[in-house]
């Protein structure tokens, strides 16, 4: 049996408080707050709530503007607020200003109230439902194509691989909502790769300096990307993500997910130029106010851990299993790259590889291996 959906209360009058909770908790889980901060305070804290009911006015802060703050805080939470008949004018900006799904006025009829939070909850419901559709779907898809075009073109996706691998990393403490976004505008901000000459792929994978020709090449990558997305329904929180990147905009003024793909790339492109971990991060800190400070952070602790790999070991092509890592470059006899460092072995990359005649790689293969094995 699932527990009950979640319903915070925020009003500065205990005994209103006190009213609310004996009507809503027969069929709802009820937390209570005296003040708006109290109750942005209580959703920084705790498990996500289905619905938000406010009270207009209380001092210090009134309702429309803690609900305002609260759909920033819990954007899947849907906000109500309760008003009397002198604040009529305020609610009706509030709804039209905040998003707020409904108000109500005081004195409401528990009844109504109740309706009226059923009706939230079911509407957090069919959100909560449609993202999760969504970024699964959008996951499972990005994993597809990474696959396959890493199969197509190992050096333009390799940097893909390991940017949409920091990314996690660094986002998830941040802000768990924006990862996905910044995931998939990982892989498209560079699909466009494919069509650059091998001679540019190779330079631009070492992090070695571009004619202006090429360089020009690489920088609309990004403006590439965003009009793809634009033919793809559903992806426009992707599109813009994709877009700050191409514009290069200040931390400032790009979303969150921009800046942490900003900060995976440059990263990768410092380490990928042969610095080691703890230099590509003192060098990113280094560029003051080109980077969110709350990500960088996160970085340093990701760079401390990549300075602390697990011991590398080289094994022979037939030894490889799915779930190991290679730290360096895998080329063919004839110095053709195969796989870049940095990229984890897929079941289908192994099956390739160990569909290859004997001989035809370089051996031993330098790999990290999962712990669990």
């Amino acid at each position: 049996m699932s527990s009950p959906l979640r319903v915070l209360c925020v009003d500065d009058e205990p005994n209103v408080l006190e009213g609310l909770s004996l009507h809503l908790r027969r069929k709802f889980q009820v937390t209570t707050a005296v003040s708006g901060a109290e109750g942005l305070e209580k959703l920084k804290g705790q498990a996500p709530f289905a619905a938000i009911v406010s009270d207009m006015r209380m001092p210090g802060m009134s309702g429309a503007e803690f609900l305002r703050a609260a759909r920033g805080l819990a954007p899947d939470s849907v906000r109500l607020l309760l008003t009397g008949q002198a604040d009529l004018a305020s609610a009706v900006a509030a709804v039209n200003e905040g998003q707020i799904f409904r108000f109500l006025s005081k004195p409401c009829p528990p009844p109504l109230l109740l309706q009226a939070i059923e009706s939230a909850a079911q509407q957090h419901r069919l959100i909560t439902a449609e993202r999760e559709l969504l970024e699964q779907t959008l996951r499972g898809t990005v994993k597809m194509l990474t696959d396959v075009l890493a199969l197509a073109n190992p050096l333009a996706f390799g940097k893909v691989a390991r940017a949409k691998e920091l990314v996690d990393t660094i986002l998830r403490p941040v802000a768990p909502s924006e990862v996905w976004k910044a995931e998939v505008a990982c892989l498209f901000s560079h699909i466009g790769a494919v069509h650059l000459p091998p001679s540019t792929l190779e330079k631009w994978y070492r992090g070695e300096a571009l004619e202006s020709a090429e360089q020009e090449k690489v920088d609309k990558l990004p403006a590439a990307a965003e009009q793809l997305l634009a033919l793809i329904p559903r992806l426009e929180p992707v599109r813009d993500v994709v877009s700050s990147v191409a514009r290069g905009d200040a931390p400032q003024h790009a979303p969150l997910g921009a800046r942490a793909v900003k900060l995976a790339f440059d990263y990768d492109a410092l380490r990928s130029r042969g610095d080691g971990a703890t230099l590509a991060f003192e060098t990113l800190k280094g560029r003051l106010g080109h980077y969110d400070s709350e990500l960088l952070a996160a970085l340093g602790e990701y760079a401390a851990a990549d300075a602390r790999r697990p011991a590398v070991r080289e094994l022979m092509l037939r030894d490889l299993r799915p779930g190991m890592t290679f730290t360096e470059d895998l080329r063919n006899k004839g110095g053709m790259l195969l796989v870049p460092r940095g990229m984890e072995l897929t079941a289908a990359l192994h099956l390739r590889l160990t569909g290859m005649p004997e001989g035809a790689v370089r051996e031993p293969i330098r790999v990290t291996v999962p712990a669990s094995r």
